[in-house]
């Protein structure tokens, strides 16, 4: 947005996030290194723990089996917190405290279970141009 937006900030934040994930680069289902295919269903900055802002990044992988371990599906964290979340920090300028990313085998409302979901979670941090990881 150019300077002087009649925006409020956390709306242009909002818009630009929209931009971001609906080009057709992030809206296609990203192949991961399991051979599932994970979709970016949401997308948030979240300052709600008090310890800076955070990205949270929640993908939908319809194919995640049930019994896999987190031990199966940690690279996959990691690429989608490189292929996506680094890109994001790039293109927004925006400086985080953490990535989140998630993964689930169907849409869970943020903030609430599903007895029957697969999810997984985990977190990083951005380093000189990589994500880290930092320990769920």
């Amino acid at each position: 947005m150019r300077k002087g937006s009649s925006l409020p900030v956390h709306m242009r934040n909002v818009v630009t996030l929209f931009l971001l994930f609906t080009t057709p680069a992030v809206a296609e289902p990203l192949i991961l290194p399991s051979g599932n295919a994970a979709e970016l269903i949401e997308a948030m900055w979240d300052d709600s723990a008090g310890a800076g802002t955070d990205l949270r990044l929640r993908f939908l992988s319809p194919d995640l089996d049930p019994d896999a371990q987190f031990e199966d599906i940690e690279i996959d964290l990691a690429v989608l917190c490189d292929a996506i979340a680094l890109p994001i920090l790039a293109e927004t300028g925006r400086q985080v405290g953490q990535i989140v990313i998630s993964i689930s085998d169907r849409p869970v409302p943020f903030g609430k279970t599903d007895p029957k979901a697969t999810q997984h979670f985990d977190t990083f941090r951005p380093d000189a141009g990589a994500c880290v990881w930092d320990g769920l």
